[in-house]
Order: structure tokens, then C-alpha cells, then sequence
């Protein structure tokens, strides 16, 4: 499976791409998003950082919510029949706001690098079939977006992504 990242939102500026495509990698191996989709090689999930105007726009079309969010997934594999020789397909797609990250950062005291991973991470959990609609479901949720930040806050220098 192949992850696709696309940065719509103009600032704050992404320093390294790199490390935060690592670490976007790193996360979704520990989910086991791959094997939870039933992904082949070419198969992708686009990972998509946009504003808050994007962000509030995309709530209110598809959840009918006003007003922005932190994080959004898409899963594009229910009820899509699509012959087995119609090559990759895109599985899902998980809208990261930049500018709502910037505020929690801010207010949480982490990076914005930390701040973004935590939305993707979240995003990937869902795209992988878990859910947090109930506080069973709540708990067990953090408790994987925990363990996976845990493993990406020692592996990579999250705070290079952005800078801070």
C-alpha cells in the first residue's frame, strides 16, 4: 500500500516532507492499515493537509456539521465492486486541518508536527475500522493513538516537519 500526501493548506510551511512521510509510513505499519484494508502494492490512501475553510466545507458537505475540524477519514472501500484486474484503487483518504492543529499546538504546548501525526494517526485508526462513538470505543482508541505516537515521538524528530 502506498501513502500519498498532499499539503493544500499554504502555512505554516512543511521544512522536511520527508520525515513527516516516515513517520506517516511508520504509522500506518504499526496500525496495520495495509492488511485492516485488504491493500495491495499499488493501492493508496491519501493523507490531505488543508485549511480551515477547506476543513469546514468538507465537514458540512459530508457529516453535516458547520464549522471546522481537527480530522476527517474517508474510507472509498464500501460498496465499491471493481474488477480485480482494474489495477490500484484509492482505499481512503484522511483530511488533516493545519490551521486547527496550529491552535491545539498552541494550546497543548506539543509541535505541529506532533499535532498533524495525532490527526493522521487518528484518521489511519479509523480507516482501519476502529471507532469512537461510545467511550469503550473512545478509550481503546486513544490507547492505539497513544501507543503509535509513542513509537513516532521516538523514532523521528517530529518537530523538524514543521519546525516547531
Amino acid at each position: 500500500m502506498k501513502l500519498r500526501l498532499a499539503k493544500l493548506a499554504k502555512r505554516p510551511r512543511l521544512e522536511n516532507r520527508t520525515i513527516l512521510m516516515r513517520a506517516l509510513r511508520e504509522a500506518a505499519e504499526h496500525i496495520g492499515l495495509a492488511a485492516a484494508m485488504a491493500a495491495e502494492n499499488d493501492d493508496e490512501v491519501h493523507i490531505v493537509i488543508v485549511n480551515e475553510r477547506r476543513m469546514a466545507a468538507l465537514n458540512e458537505q459530508f457529516l453535516g456539521h458547520e464549522g471546522s475540524t481537527d480530522v476527517l477519514a474517508f474510507s472509498m472501500m464500501e460498496d465499491v465492486l471493481l474488477p480485480e484486474d482494474a489495477g490500484p484503487q484509492v482505499l481512503g483518504e484522511v483530511y488533516l486541518c493545519l490551521d486547527v492543529a496550529v491552535s491545539a499546538a498552541k494550546r497543548y504546548g506539543s509541535g505541529l508536527g506532533e499535532e498533524c501525526l495525532l490527526y493522521a494517526v487518528h484518521g489511519m485508526l479509523h480507516l482501519a475500522g476502529m471507532d469512537d462513538r461510545d467511550s469503550r470505543q473512545r478509550r481503546a482508541m486513544k490507547a492505539a493513538e497513544r501507543r503509535v505516537m509513542a513509537v513516532l515521538r521516538e523514532r523521528f524528530p517530529l518537530a523538524a516537519i514543521f519546525g516547531w
